[in-house]
């Protein structure tokens, strides 16, 4: 009976969960639409870092309105950095990597 009881409220979390994670990604294509130019303060600083939404909506678009030369190379540069170093971590997670699927032999 108490198996049961489990059973039943973790369905119910598993589905609140998922309830609670869709209302914060339709909140993120929320703000994703607002020009960035209305944020100011802690709003602004929370758009461009806890919640990419600035960069994925802004970006592309002040691109388009003023090409910036010295904002687009350091963006490249930024997005060189961030490649080279997620190249890295793969592979030190490549070398440390040993797969559950080999087999070996007793004798």
């Amino acid at each position: 009976m108490a198996t049961k009881k489990v059973i039943i409220l973790d369905k119910v979390i598993g589905k609140i969960l998922l309830y609670v994670l869709f209302q914060f990604f339709i909140t993120l294509i929320t703000f994703m639409t607002y020009p960035t130019d209305i944020f100011r303060g802690f709003g602004r600083i929370v758009l461009f870092t806890v919640i990419p939404a600035g960069f994925v909506s802004y970006m592309p678009i002040g691109l388009l309105r003023q090409v910036d030369v010295t904002f687009l190379l350091e963006a490249l540069g930024c997005a060189l950095l961030l490649l080279a170093g997620s190249v890295w971590v793969f592979h030190i997670g490549l070398r440390r990597y040993s797969s559950g699927n080999l087999m070996g032999i007793r004798m």
